[in-house]
Formats: structure tokens, C-alpha cells, sequence
């Protein structure tokens, strides 16, 4: 089987959705699939070198490029595919699916479409794509299979992790961390990226970490006991790892699924957008570190997202004749 997978990651897009694809891809390539991976942006250095990697600064010239590969499956990951831009791919003669996490629709003749929000999303979709199969809710979270290897025992784990995506495009980084340093926590990981340009997070009892990879990020993870994050593609991996968190909405595709998370225990959702509220992001970490239920928490997290979303994707398409 061949997979050619067509996502972008900016500061604009987030790389969330680089993060997803990738893990899809090593699954893939574990299976013994062919990866290619098309894209706007220079993300060879991001991707597993065992994949064929094309840039283009031309959304025809990356269609032309895909069917040129004539790849059995084209995975279409970027809530910016609609309209015109999506409309140059719906031509190519393969199977189609598409990650969709925002109120829009991708014209590309969909026969695949997956959600990690789940049963109120259903209507919505079956709306955009009446014919195409659903794959909806936590258990399609595409994460790779480090998050599932790093779970360590509840009782072991004492740290904070504070970590606001590639981009950090709320600015909440060092307001949160300086909030929570003030108010005496200490034993905190700090995930930045060149993109955040936070030179002046020096706190005493702060540990910074800057580009980590799947590896780095799922050790991290597997050794918190509360994590504070924005509502992205983390969220399930700090589930699949069983961290109680507090959950910060930066942008509107966040918002169903950090919804159906604040309906489990264990989970504070606040909404950042527009004007940040620290204070409130604050006493949030504080109601789930002096929780009781945490430990409950993380048994239900581990639940909720068991980390082998990848492999029911790819056994979907394989379906497929």
C-alpha cells in the first residue's frame, strides 16, 4: 500500500497536525506501507527520514506531485483545504480521508473522514460527507506508539508540565509559568520550540525544553501528575499517558474536543481566546493538584484514549479494495 499524506505545519497551522501525520506514517511504514508526505513548508528535518518528503510553494504543483505518485490512499490533514484549494485534489484517481477538527468542509470527494471529537460532530459530517465512512472520537487519535510505552505508575510521578504547542500563538508560556513559580510550585517542565523565541524563561525550579521529539515529549508526559496544556493534539496524548490537565482553547478547532473532555472529571477546560486568563488558568492547576480523584483520573484517562488509534485507521483503509 501506498499512503502520500498532505498536511502543512506553521505558526498559524500548529504542529499538531504534523505530529498526527507523522504518527500515522510510522505506523504505517511498520506495516510496510510506502510514505510520502506533501506540504507548503520545509518539513523534511520533521519527518522520519524513511519518507519521501516534497515541498512546493504551489498547491497545483503539490496535486500534480501526488498524482504523479498515484499513492492507494491520500491523507489530507490542513482545515485550510477548502474551497479552491481543496478542489485541485478531488481529481486524483485514489482513495481520500480527512482529518477534520474545524467547522469547514474539504471539497476533494472524501471517502474517509476522521474526527477526534466523537458523537457531536456526527450530524455535522454526515452533512459535509454523506458518503464517506466515519471514524469519530478518541479512539481514532493518531499518536505515535511512544505515548502508550511511556505510561509509568501514578505514584511515581510528581512533575508539572506546561506545554502550549509548537507556536504558543496565545502567549501564555511565560505569564502561566511565572503565575505558578509565584504561588510556590516547583518540579516543572517547560516544552518550548525555536518558533516561541522564550529566552527569558529562567525561573527558579523550571525546567525548559525546547524541539523535543515523540520520545522526549512522551517521557515527559509519562512523568507528570498534572499537566497544563493548549487544547490540541496533546490533549490526547496527555490522556493516552493518564495526566489530569488543565486544557487553555487557543483557536476554534479546539473547542468541541476540549469540550467532551471537560465533561471527565480530571480535566479543567479554560478558554483563552481573545484576552488570556492566567489567574483563572491558576486555580485551575491548583482544584487538580489538591484533587483526591486524581489517580481515579488517570485510570480513565489511560481508557479514553489507549494510544492505538494509527492502527484502527489503517486497518479502515485496508478495508477498502
Amino acid at each position: 500500500m501506498q499512503l502520500a499524506i498532505r498536511v502543512d505545519a506553521s505558526p498559524n497551522m500548529g504542529f499538531g497536525h504534523l505530529s498526527r501525520c507523522n504518527a500515522l506514517a510510522e505506523h504505517a511504514l511498520e506495516l510496510g506501507w510506502q510514505v510520502s508526505v506533501f506540504s507548503l513548508y520545509p518539513l523534511a528535518n520533521k519527518c522520519d527520514p524513511r519518507i519521501a518528503f516534497i515541498q512546493s510553494s504551489s498547491e497545483f504543483d503539490l496535486s500534480d506531485a501526488i498524482r504523479r505518485k498515484a499513492p492507494d490512499w491520500l491523507l489530507l490533514d490542513n482545515y485550510l483545504l477548502g474551497g479552491i484549494a481543496g478542489k485541485v485534489y478531488a481529481d486524483i484517481a485514489c482513495r481520500k480521508a480527512f482529518i477534520d477538527d474545524l467547522f469547514t468542509g474539504c471539497d476533494a470527494n472524501i471517502d474517509l473522514v476522521i474526527s477526534p471529537a466523537g458523537a457531536a460532530e456526527e450530524k455535522r459530517l454526515v452533512g459535509l460527507y454523506p458518503d464517506a465512512k466515519r471514524l469519530l472520537g478518541y479512539s481514532y487519535s493518531l499518536l505515535s506508539s511512544r505515548f502508550r510505552c511511556a505510561r509509568t505508575a501514578y505514584t511515581q510521578r510528581s512533575r508539572v508540565l506546561i506545554t502550549f504547542g509548537g507556536s504558543d500563538v496565545a502567549g501564555l508560556t511565560v505569564p502561566v509559568v511565572s503565575a505558578l513559580v509565584h504561588a510556590g510550585v516547583t518540579g516543572v517542565d517547560v516544552v518550548i520550540t525555536d518558533a516561541m523565541g522564550h529566552s527569558e524563561l529562567v525561573f527558579p525550579g523550571v525546567q525548559v525544553h525546547q524541539n523535543l521529539n515523540p520520545m522526549q515529549m512522551a517521557d515527559l508526559q509519562g512523568k507528570a501528575a498534572v499537566a497544563i496544556s493548549a487544547a490540541g493534539g496533546t490533549i490526547f496524548e496527555l490522556a493516552c499517558c493518564g495526566v489530569p490537565s488543565v486544557i487553555c482553547v487557543v483557536a476554534d478547532n479546539q473547542l468541541q474536543a476540549a469540550s467532551e473532555f471537560a465533561a471527565n472529571p480530571g480535566y479543567e477546560v479554560v478558554d483563552c481566546r481573545g484576552v488570556p486568563h492566567i489567574g483563572e488558568i491558576a486555580d485551575a492547576y491548583q482544584r487538580l493538584q489538591h484533587s483526591s480523584a486524581r489517580r481515579v483520573v488517570h485510570d480513565a484517562a489511560i481508557n479514553m484514549v489507549d494510544g492505538l488509534g494509527c492502527k484502527r485507521v489503517l486497518e479502515a483503509m485496508s478495508q477498502y479494495e
